[in-house]
């Protein structure tokens, strides 16, 4: 990996080209070619079987992806940046957009959702009640027979 004639603190320099160009985003082999090294596709084999190298390269990128990650937060504040900029330029629809983007990422738009537990004791007079008939509910509840208060006539099908 290191060139002949190279003491070990430009073998540590070319390594660290290396780590720097891979943080940037090039791939192993264009990396320890712009390190300098003199077989790239071997020297980059033989770095990246480096735990410690691996270890760099993998934190850094993972930091990388975490500073450029939107948050909740961060997007809310521009959003809410937005709608005041619309308001101080008299746009009420791009104030009312900013505003429908708010309620999305809140869920305000969503289905509202129910939950209901059934317990042993709740299942069995569910199932008493759906056993009975409409006579019996009627009296439970106090009411009286339900009966439709409607005139009939009979048509006959000449046909």
């Amino acid at each position: 990996m290191s060139a002949k004639g190279c003491n070990k603190e430009d073998d540590e320099a070319r390594r660290e080209q290396y780590l720097l160009h891979r943080l940037a985003g090039v791939g192993p082999t264009q990396s320890a070619r712009l390190a300098g090294y003199k077989n790239p596709r071997e020297s980059c084999r033989d770095l990246e079987k480096r735990p410690a190298l691996r270890d760099r390269i993998q934190n850094g990128l993972a930091d990388q992806r975490q500073e450029i990650k939107w948050t909740r937060n961060k997007v809310m504040e521009g959003i809410e940046d937005a709608i005041r900029m619309g308001k101080i330029i008299a746009d009420p629809s791009s104030m009312i957009r900013g505003l429908q983007e708010i309620n999305k990422m809140q869920g305000y738009y969503a289905v509202e959702t129910k939950e209901i537990v059934l317990t042993d004791e709740r299942a069995k007079q569910l199932d008493q009640i759906s056993n009975m008939s409409e006579a019996d509910l009627l009296q439970q509840l106090g009411k009286d027979e339900a009966y439709i208060d409607a005139e009939f006539e009979v048509i006959h099908d000449d046909g």
